[in-house]
């Protein structure tokens, strides 16, 4: 496992690799409202910067 964390801004379209989510985080899920309401708001942020 590569433990070289590097924290950088990219574009949703350029972000390539693996990535690997821990099993306690596995159980969350998001239903149609959680993913909605991220949308809702990635769109109502306009042409600015939206980071997750």
């Amino acid at each position: 496992m590569n433990n070289d964390i590097i924290l950088d801004t990219k574009l949703v379209g350029s972000i390539k690799g693996n990535f690997y989510v821990p099993s306690y985080q596995r159980g969350y899920r998001w239903g149609k409202e959680e993913v909605t309401r991220l949308l809702d708001d990635i769109y109502s942020n306009g042409n600015k910067n939206y980071c997750l």
